[in-house]
């Protein structure tokens, strides 16, 4: 009798999607040591990234969108002049609409959907634990 073979375990896309972001911030972090500092921080970011997609099984992506906010939303101020607050006052609107305003309204619609796609992810999650029991 033929032994019985198991077809080979198919890796996920998520997986294939950890191992390229882990390549990728490996090489910007090695080029960031003997060249520029900052491909190293981005680097270092996407390596990160890379990491959250190999090992955590479920909603890699929420903690990607969650981390990559608060981090933008932290860092800009120090950098640009992009506050995320800002577009709650009125003399912000002064002088019209800028880029910075632009990007400012994108943050918080990045928030807003986040928010959102947490709390669908949280019922579906309820949901689930319920139907076990």
């Amino acid at each position: 009798m033929p032994e019985a073979t198991l077809p080979p375990k198919a890796i996920s896309t998520q997986k294939i999607i950890g191992f390229i972001l882990f390549a990728v911030g490996a090489f910007c972090v090695a080029l960031g040591l003997f060249a520029v500092w900052g491909l190293f921080y981005i680097g270092l970011y996407v390596l990160m990234c890379g990491v959250i997609c190999i090992f955590v099984k479920r909603y890699a992506g929420l903690i990607i969108g969650w981390g990559t906010l608060l981090l933008f939303a932290v860092l800009t101020p120090y950098f640009t002049g992009i506050r995320f607050f800002s577009v709650l006052r009125p003399e912000y609107y002064r002088n019209g609409i800028s880029m910075i305003q632009i990007i400012t309204f994108a943050m918080w619609a990045t928030f807003f959907l986040l928010c959102y796609v947490s709390i669908c992810a949280w019922k579906k999650h309820k949901s689930g634990e319920e139907e076990k029991q």
